[in-house]
């Protein structure tokens, strides 16, 4: 491998969301057409033959940027010496399918952190997408005591991408040309999309849309209200969206913002009544690297009462983890 290629690793490498995010990486999306990549799939033994076939496939997409692909199916052999490690969430055939899983899922969320901790460089790169990105980065830092406090995060941007679109849709304008949008909370319902301090130029948001009529609680249903396809399972266009959606948080964390606002999955510092250590997508401006928080931020009555909803529903998720699987269960730490 070349020794200044980027090692990135990717789980459940096998999901389609995996297949259309490794090729953007692989086509340079993610570090940019100058920098090397050397991708390594991890999934279970069960898909090493889909596995190779991936590989196969990526080995003609990257043909500039992408020096080696590796398969694994131990975390601690993915995970060693990782600059980036993206974490997704198992394929699920259903909606349905979902209650119930991430109580499996534990035991694997272990072994990741515990690879990380142990083989991952000490400047690494987590980010967690998918379902239940809040509790699962949350317990990912579990096992990561020796990595930096700002090593993890997780992305909210397809549900922030969403929303832009709806709000731009509301203004009659070009999604892109709206700064300090801001998402709080966790993936979906019960995520509160704050537009107090949204502007397209120098125009704020909460004026154009006044101007047209709209009250703030109708802009609020209309931002949250369920996607057509929520649920129904994974096709093409959602895994690039999802996929597009995660290559843009990366960027901004590594590239920085330039000074803009962006909603990431962060370890909360304690602000806005937030509890310290929560993860939480908040506004945040990254630069350097890493992120720093938007604390000059006013938390009006109607912001406070979507935050706390926010809140209890990623605590809930907290501590029914630390019921299940510390006070009674086989981690124990």
């Amino acid at each position: 491998m070349d020794s200044s290629a980027k090692r990135v690793a990717v789980t459940h490498a096998s999901g389609e969301i995996a297949q259309a995010l490794l090729a953007a990486i692989a086509r340079g999306e993610l570090l940019g057409p100058d920098r090397p990549v050397a991708l390594v799939l991890l999934d279970d033994g069960l898909r090493l033959r889909q596995l190779r076939s991936l590989a196969t496939r990526l080995s003609t997409v990257g043909v500039n940027t992408l020096k080696s692909v590796e398969i694994a199916i131990d975390p601690h052999t993915a995970f060693r010496d990782a600059d980036y490690v993206i974490l997704l969430d198992p394929p699920r055939k259903s909606a349905a399918q979902k209650p119930g899983l991430l109580n499996l899922d534990i035991l694997l969320l272990r072994a990741f952190g515990q690879a990380l901790n142990a083989g991952a460089r000490r400047d690494v790169k987590v980010t967690v997408a998918g379902d239940d990105a809040n509790i699962r980065a949350w317990i990912l830092r579990c096992f990561t005591p020796d990595l930096p406090s700002d090593a993890i995060t997780a992305t909210v941007r397809a549900d922030y991408d969403d929303i832009l679109h709806r709000l731009a849709s509301l203004c009659d304008a070009n999604p892109y040309a709206i700064d300090r949008l801001i998402v709080w909370g966790k993936q979906r319902y019960p995520l509160y999309p704050d537009f107090r301090f949204a502007r397209i130029g120098r125009r704020p948001v909460p004026t154009l849309v006044a101007a047209r009529g709209y009250d703030r609680a109708i802009v609020h249903s209309h931002l949250v209200r369920p996607s057509v396809t929520e649920g129904v399972g994974t096709c093409a266009i959602q895994a690039s969206t999802h996929a597009r959606g995660i290559i843009s948080h990366f960027r901004d964390w590594i590239e920085g913002t330039n000074g803009k606002w962006v909603s990431m999955i962060v370890p909360s510092d304690g602000s806005h009544d937030i509890p310290k250590g929560l993860m939480f997508s908040m506004p945040v401006i990254c630069k350097n690297g890493t992120f720093e928080y938007v604390r000059s931020i006013d938390i009006d009555n109607f912001s406070k009462r979507h935050l706390s909803e926010s809140v209890d529903a990623v605590l809930a998720d907290v501590f029914a983890f630390r019921r299940e699987f510390v006070y009674r269960g086989p981690i124990g730490f």
